[in-house]
């Protein structure tokens, strides 16, 4: 397994192609799935399985918009969505949390990011990538 997976390309023929999207997840088959969701709706997709890859990638390109797992091996999520929301730099950055954390987590959460409930819809997160 790599640290991260890239699919410069979408699947679906036919779409246009958008811009970057980051994909945070440590489990590597959500991962993957995450990325094959997201390039169907069009977007140029990276997958990430850890806060310091992200970061640092997050460092060198500008993504239009990150999908973060709240509970990942090396922290949370949330909490790395909190700060990438923080830097002055990010403040328009489009953020979606995954979480399957409490509802009041959740309200917590949804100050710096719009916060989607697992288990959820993949047709679901598809058609919000798509409408985005």
């Amino acid at each position: 397994m790599t640290a991260e997976t890239a699919q410069s390309e979408p699947r679906t023929a036919g779409r246009r192609k958008r811009s970057l999207l980051f994909v945070l997840e440590d489990d590597p088959y959500a991962r993957d799935l995450l990325v094959e969701v997201a390039g169907d709706a069009g977007w140029d997709v990276r997958g990430f399985a850890s806060i310091p890859s992200m970061r640092r990638a997050l460092h060198d390109d500008s993504p239009d918009l990150v999908v973060v797992d709240d509970d990942v091996a090396d922290g949370s999520g949330g909490d790395f969505a909190r700060e990438v929301r923080e830097d002055g730099d990010r403040r328009g950055l489009g953020i979606i949390l995954l979480t399957d954390a409490p509802p009041s987590r959740r309200a917590e959460l949804a100050k710096w990011a719009s916060v989607v409930a697992k288990p959820f819809n993949l047709a679901d997160l598809e058609q919000r990538l798509s409408a985005i």
